[in-house]
């Protein structure tokens, strides 16, 4: 466009920028750097992400909250092994988990925040915990079948 313009291509590129009103590439740089502090952020608060039992003490900061919250053990008022199976017709989905529910009404479960997740530490953890509470652990099933 600027050889076939010539001299003429600086006006009409101002003259066309203001006649659409956004210069894109102004708009860009505001996205980026919205991306890049909402980026900053979310790192900072994914990094203080746990949950962790620390001696009588059930010690939980949330993905986005900067507060952790610390329940005394005998809080606890419910422990629940949930296995959801989500049946296809070519596969079954599990998702295992564990959730507890303290007096306050507040429910936490392992998918939402035990650092290092892994199904065989998540048990011996909860294990751990029903044994100082004098809880049992119950079992609850989902069997989940999608609308075909």
């Amino acid at each position: 466009m600027a050889r076939i313009m010539g001299s003429e291509y600086p006006l009409l590129y101002e003259a066309s920028s203001q006649q659409y009103g956004i210069d894109g590439k102004k708009a860009l740089q505001g996205l980026a750097k919205f991306g890049l502090v909402a980026g900053i952020i979310l790192l900072f608060l994914g990094y203080n992400w746990y949950a962790g039992v620390h001696e009588n003490t059930l010690v939980i900061n949330p993905l986005l909250d900067v507060r952790e919250k610390q329940y005394p053990l005998d809080s606890i008022r419910k422990l629940t092994f949930v296995n959801h199976l989500r049946i296809n017709p070519r596969q079954t989905d599990t998702l295992s988990y564990f959730e507890l529910t303290f007096t306050d009404g507040y429910v936490w479960n392992t998918k939402e925040g035990i650092r290092y997740h892994q199904q065989h530490k998540d048990k011996a953890v909860m294990e751990y915990i029903a044994q100082q509470t004098n809880l049992l652990i119950d079992t609850l099933n989902i069997y989940e079948r999608p609308n075909q």
